[in-house]
């Protein structure tokens, strides 16, 4: 096996492309017609999002003393972070209220209530599509299956400067998986 050199990781750049962490667009299905309606459009004003880890759990099995990694069961971060830039009519935050008021109504006089749909919602999904350098060519999808949004930021408000407005909303799913990545993103969507 002969050393890599620079050469060879500038020839590789050259053929594959280095991943940009701001070639992303996110697409939310909620199965609430209103809501998907408002955040049809959040791609454009989510300025970040995370992606959840995975890993691998292992125990020692022991065979003559010695000691050898049995995989055991897979462990996925269930929750995703997105920064989102509020519209100017807050639309996008009273859309991720709403969504998160489906589950729990938030009823002010008697605190939040439990009349809300307490299953899990398949049909409510989070696609984070990664593009190529073109920002048209998708390499690969992540799908989160039923998700709900379990918080829903502040947004501070000052009269003295003049920076964007943001929120974050954390959400929660259940599991996810990488969809085949084919097509352009208007394709997929």
């Amino acid at each position: 096996m002969e050393a890599k050199t620079l050469t060879n990781f500038l020839n590789e750049v050259k053929e594959r492309g280095i991943r940009r962490n701001n070639q992303f667009q996110v697409v939310v299905t909620t199965g609430i017609t209103e809501v998907d309606q408002s955040l049809e459009d959040i791609t454009m004003w989510a300025s970040t999002a995370t992606l959840p880890s995975r890993k691998q759990n292992f125990v020692d099995v022991f065979y003559h003393g010695y000691p050898f990694k049995v995989p055991t069961n897979m462990e996925m971060d269930q929750t995703m972070t997105m920064t989102i830039k509020s519209d100017e009519d807050g639309e996008y935050r009273r859309a991720f209220l709403k969504w998160q008021s489906t589950v729990s109504n938030p009823a002010i006089s008697d605190g939040s209530i439990g009349e809300g749909d307490k299953k899990i919602n398949t049909q409510s999904n989070i696609r984070l599509v990664f593009f190529k350098d073109d920002m048209e060519t998708v390499v690969e999808t992540y799908r989160l299956v039923g998700c709900i949004p379990s918080s829903v930021g502040d947004m501070s408000l000052s009269n003295e400067e003049s920076a964007l407005a943001t929120f974050d909303v954390e959400l929660t799913f259940q599991y996810f998986e990488l969809e085949e990545a084919t097509g352009t993103f208007n394709e997929i969507r």
